[in-house]
């Protein structure tokens, strides 16, 4: 609903700007706001934004401006774009396509009046700031959010990745899958301080009816154990 309000905020600033404009100052004329940096001018703008595309006709204009308005606003509705400052950034765009496209519609023309002194430049209005500036931020945005997303991704990826050992009970062959183990990569080397091929121990139990028998189940000090009887025959 903010978003709505906002819009329609930016719509009447937009058109009370150019009633100013247009009471204040004939075709042509207009008067210096910050010397050297930006001033008025009365101009009638029968293209698209900043004076461009004049020869194009103003009732097209409107009706693609308020194409791209609609399909923006259907987007925002069903919350396809659901970050919050895409969200913000998209209502501007569509605050000034919207005034914009109601000028063309009445007028046949969008007046527009700021100038910037310091640079050629193509004179605008305030709806022509929302929409650029709305686009930019945009643009901004989703590359920015879709590299946090291949980011997290990536570092996803890294943390799923396992070692997978393949041993047979006895020493056999029984199949591919029968005695697989997979665990963190690693984990037991990280945990005993201990190289990863140094001490590697793999519990495993070859069929589901056996698996808590007490010969196929045993602890980790069975195995320090067996090991250090090992050594004292040795």
């Amino acid at each position: 609903m903010i978003l709505v309000v906002v819009a329609i905020l930016m719509i009447f600033i937009d058109q009370g700007v150019k009633f100013l404009t247009v009471t204040n100052f004939s075709l042509g004329e207009g008067s210096s706001l910050i010397p050297g940096v930006i001033s008025l001018t009365r101009v009638h703008n029968t293209g698209v934004a900043f004076s461009i595309g004049s020869d194009v006709n103003g009732i097209i204009l409107a009706g693609i401006s308020f194409l791209i308005a609609l399909i923006v606003v259907v987007l925002l509705a069903t919350k396809k774009i659901k970050a919050r400052g895409q969200r913000w950034a998209l209502t501007f765009v569509v605050a000034g396509a919207v005034s914009n496209a109601l000028d063309r519609l009445v007028s046949s023309y969008v007046v527009d009046m700021f100038k910037l002194e310091f640079i050629s430049f193509g004179i605008f209005n305030v709806a022509d700031i929302c929409i650029v500036c709305g686009i930019i931020v945009f643009a901004i945005l989703w590359i920015k959010g879709d590299s946090k997303t291949k980011t997290k991704v990536q570092q996803l990826d890294s943390e799923l990745m396992y070692d997978t050992e393949e041993t047979s009970p006895g020493g056999s062959d029984t199949g591919k899958d029968e005695g697989q183990v997979k665990r963190p990569k690693d984990s037991f080397s990280r945990d005993f301080d201990l190289p990863v091929d140094s001490f590697d121990v793999d519990v495993i139990a070859p069929d589901d009816e056996d698996k808590d028998s007490p010969e196929n189940s045993f602890t980790l000090n069975d195995i320090l154990r067996e090991f250090g009887e090992g050594s004292d025959d040795e």
